[in-house]
């Protein structure tokens, strides 16, 4: 907004505002009000010094819609002899009215506030707030230059009157704006408190403490102390009362007691979501207060409403685009909600009800009010808002499609539960092989047990479901070997009996349980060999029951019957020719064996 010369500017009034100080007040042609503040510099360096920084205030408060802003800076340089002065004008943005005005007004006419327009107010003072602090790092100002200090409704700006206040009706919603109060007075409330001015300050518990301390220059947190205030304030917009009372200033001290009457107070008024953001900005301890940009993100369950909120409102003059923008908040950091009050226990469930009435008079007593504004204005049309646009839009789903989400959801749970039944059938699979296995090692190690057994080159036969074989190895047999088989046999087999039935025993039982035909105990295998190497007992017993599963079996043949008796005795035709050698063989043997042990005892 360009500003001309302040002799062409119309002059209005003088005054010493707080959040100003000294000032001088011109009316705009187009009915804006500026304040103009006058510097008198006769050092060169201070006033460049002074215009450097006014330039990068002009420039920051640029990005910030809700701080007042520096307009102009015009200054008049005279020389005279050998000195030089420097009268320069710094102008800004000026409103009439301010915050502790208006609750006064509305407490008169016992008219609360929207819910809305606290949630705004705590946006633009907190928004405000963490701009600020940001430039800290840019222009690098320490934390006391760029704080506030001194946030209460007498020092935060309204740009209009509410749009139910009787003398304003059909203007827009009110802006709610701070002032650079450290650059413009160079105080703050705990300087104030320091100089024994008096006042209603919103000082936060910390303050309170270096001022009992008496430190001059305090090492506090600057934003969570403006956090605190900031939710004082929102506490006396809820209340609609002055809350100084809860200062215990004799003992530097709040009482908590008296800060949950109104806390009270505000919960029979408002939502319990409106209530919690409150009760997270008073946090007694600062570990446990949000910072600004927290404090900011708590504010997202507003989103809708605040910007069709700010879309009527007077922030349009300048930013008719004006979105929010809060930032994502992780799980992992989520401030707990803790509420302050001591006395108030919301999990009394009459208490709940008696707020809950309190709450639905007032709700139908605005609502009567505002049929009467309606009847006062029926021709008067309403601008839709976002959140209704957005509800408008949206398309109703049909019985059929509703049918067809609930198809794709149970064949959703189906394909679900489908790998957990394939996983489970597997793992008793898995479970069988292992015991197999396991079952197979333990064989091959009581087989090892036993010193220099012949191996025998037969296939073993186990049930259907679960075929194993045994690769056929050649092996040598002699008479020697079986002789020395047979006597550790008839040794060792007597003594180690029972041990080997109970081992087999239980082998029978665990292997029972997965396999429908036990395998055959290590005693039956050698005594099937030794009938194999020397009788033909078995093979009519085979012959035997080949007949009777080819009578029971339609699709087996007697050329299958045959065949398979052809091989078994081509099978021990082969055993017997490799038992059977030649006379002359078995000689060497024996004499080899008595050369050997000859050459033993002569050594």
């Amino acid at each position: 907004m360009s500003v001309p010369k302040i002799n062409q500017l119309q002059f209005w009034k003088s005054v010493n505002d707080i959040r100003y100080g000294e000032i001088k007040v011109y009316k705009l042609n187009d009915g804006h009000a500026v304040a103009v503040k006058d510097h008198i510099f006769q050092d060169d360096e201070q006033w460049h010094l002074f215009r450097q920084q006014a330039e990068q205030q002009m420039q920051s408060r640029q990005k910030d819609p809700f701080l007042i802003e520096m307009l102009d800076l015009q200054f008049i340089t005279e020389k005279e002899l050998c000195t030089q002065m420097t009268q320069a004008h710094s102008v800004y943005e000026y409103f009439d009215e301010y915050l502790e005005r208006l609750i006064v007004e509305q407490a008169a006419s016992k008219q609360h506030f929207e819910e809305i327009e606290i949630a705004a107010m705590l946006h633009c003072t907190v928004l405000s707030l963490f701009i600020s602090f940001q430039l800290i790092a840019i222009q690098k100002l320490s934390s006391q230059q760029r704080s506030h200090g001194d946030i209460r409704p007498l020092t935060i700006s309204v740009t209009s009157f509410p749009k139910n206040c009787p003398i304003r009706q059909h203007e827009p919603y009110p802006i709610y704006k701070l002032t650079d109060i450290q650059s413009l007075t160079d105080l703050n409330a705990f300087k104030r408190c320091v100089s024994k001015q008096v006042g209603n300050y919103n000082l936060s518990p910390e303050q309170l403490q270096f001022l009992k301390q008496k430190v001059l220059r305090p090492t506090y947190d600057m934003n969570k102390s403006d956090v605190f205030s900031i939710g004082l304030t929102a506490l006396q917009m809820t209340t609609l009362k002055s809350i100084n009372d809860i200062y215990d200033y004799p003992h530097y001290l709040i009482n908590t007691e008296k800060l949950d009457t109104y806390i009270r107070e505000m919960k029979t008024l408002y939502s319990e979501q409106l209530c919690s953001i409150v009760c997270q900005l008073l946090q007694l301890a600062p570990e446990t207060r949000p910072n600004s940009r927290q404090a900011n993100d708590l504010l997202i369950g507003y989103r809708f409403q605040l910007e069709d909120y700010f879309r009527q409102s007077t922030l349009q003059e300048t930013l008719p685009n004006y979105s929010i923008d809060f930032r994502l908040q992780n799980s992992n950091q989520k401030i707990e909600q803790q509420v302050v009050s001591r006395v108030v226990d919301t999990t009394d469930v009459y208490e709940q009800l008696e707020l809950l009435e309190q709450r639905t008079k007032i709700a139908l007593q605005r609502s009567q009010d505002a049929q009467n504004k309606c009847q006062k204005t029926p021709g008067k049309q309403l601008e839709q808002t976002r959140s209704c646009q957005l509800y408008s839009n949206l398309t109703p789903i049909t019985q059929q499609e509703l049918q067809l989400q609930l198809s794709d959801y149970k064949q959703d749970n189906l394909n679900q539960q489908s790998p957990y039944y394939h996983q489970h059938a597997n793992y008793q699979k898995q479970e069988i092989n292992q015991f197999q296995i396991q079952e197979h090692e333990q064989y091959d190690y009581n087989q090892q047990e036993i010193e220099d057994k012949p191996k025998q080159s037969v296939v073993e036969q186990f049930t259907p479901s679960n075929l194993k074989t045994i690769e056929q190895r050649p092996n040598i047999y002699n008479a020697t070997t079986l002789s020395q088989q047979q006597l550790f046999e008839s040794i060792n087999t007597d003594q180690a009996k029972s041990f080997q039935q109970q081992q087999y025993s239980q082998q029978y039982q665990n292997q029972s349980k997965y396999q429908p035909q036990p395998r055959q105990s290590q005693l039956l295998r050698d005594q099937e060999l030794t009938k194999q190497l020397t009788g033909q007992q078995e093979i009519i017993s085979n012959y035997q029951q080949l007949q009777d599963n080819h009578e029971q079996s339609p699709y087996n043949s007697k050329q299958d019957i045959h065949q398979q008796l052809s091989d078994h005795f081509d099978a021990q035709q082969q055993v017997a020719v490799r038992l059977s050698g030649t006379q002359a063989q078995r000689q060497r043997q024996q004499t080899g064996s008595i050369v050997e042990t000859r050459r033993s005892n002569h050594q």
